[in-house]
């Protein structure tokens, strides 16, 4: 499984939406940072209710200090990395948010259309 997501982090083009990871797992958090290095076209959403300001100072983020892997994230995000975000929300608030994915490309339904309307079989 690890060699499968490090090959999908190397793909062009590629989107990482993480839900309920604490980046407290090295040998998960390192790939992705190494892709973050390294995969100009790797979009990164972290998504995580501790993310928000924290309630004993609201202008201080939700991360935690001692979380290596998230601070250099947070770092790259404050110094202009738009490919990267660190949303504060939970799975409920999220999901509504998050486009429906169609089981085929509109391509591939397009191509179903054409060999239905020329009586093909599949």
């Amino acid at each position: 499984m690890m060699s499968s997501l490090q090959a999908a982090l190397r793909q062009a083009d590629t989107g990482l939406l993480i839900l309920g990871f604490g980046f407290n797992d090295n040998h998960i958090a390192e790939p992705i940072l190494s892709a973050i290095n390294s995969n100009l076209s790797l979009k990164v959403a972290v998504c995580d209710p501790g993310l928000g300001p924290r309630t004993d100072d609201p202008k201080k983020s939700g991360i935690d200090a001692t979380n290596a892997h998230l601070k250099k994230i947070h770092y790259l995000i404050e110094h202009g990395d738009a490919r990267l975000a660190l949303i504060s929300a939970t799975f409920e608030e999220i999901v509504p948010h998050l486009p429906d994915i169609a089981a085929e490309t509109d391509l591939e339904q397009h191509f179903e259309r054409i060999r239905r309307l020329r009586g093909e079989k599949a």
